[in-house]
C-alpha cells in the first residue's frame, strides 16, 4: 500500500527580513524544518510561495492554530544570528475562494437572457 502525500490546507503568513523579496531555499528548507518542530508548537507543513507571500501551510488546523497562538518565532540561524518571524492567518481573496467551474457561453447567455426577461429556464 503506497503513502498518500498529506493534504496542506491550513495556511498561515510569515514575514521577516530575508534580505530579498523571498527566502532564498536554503532558508525556506530551515523554515520548514522549524515550523515542523516542536520547538514552533507546529507539524506537517510545506512552504508555499504565492502572490508574494511567503505561506506555511499545515495538514493540521491543530499545528496552525498552536503556531498562530505564539505570533512571534525566532530562527536560530547560527553564525548569522538570529530571524524574527511574525505569523498571520493568511486573508484569502475572493478570487481564490471562487468556485472553479468551467461555464459554457451558449448557456450563461441564455440565462442572461432569461434574467433580463423575467423568463426561468429550466436546465
Amino acid at each position: 500500500m503506497a503513502s498518500e502525500k498529506p493534504l496542506y490546507s491550513f495556511p498561515l503568513v510569515v514575514q521577516g527580513d530575508w534580505g530579498s523579496p523571498e527566502p532564498p531555499k536554503p532558508l525556506r528548507l530551515k523554515l520548514q524544518s522549524y515550523f515542523q518542530s516542536k520547538k514552533s508548537g507546529g507539524g506537517e507543513c510545506e512552504i508555499q510561495l504565492r502572490s508574494g507571500d511567503v505561506l506555511i501551510v499545515f495538514s493540521e488546523e491543530d499545528a496552525r492554530q498552536r503556531v498562530l497562538s505564539r505570533r512571534t518565532h525566532v530562527l536560530d540561524l547560527r553564525e548569522k544570528g538570529t530571524l524574527k518571524l511574525v505569523v498571520a492567518q493568511h486573508e484569502t481573496s475572493p478570487k481564490e475562494n471562487a468556485p472553479k467551474k468551467q461555464v459554457d457561453p451558449n448557456r450563461a447567455s441564455e440565462e442572461d437572457q432569461a434574467a433580463d426577461t423575467g423568463k426561468v429556464i429550466f436546465l
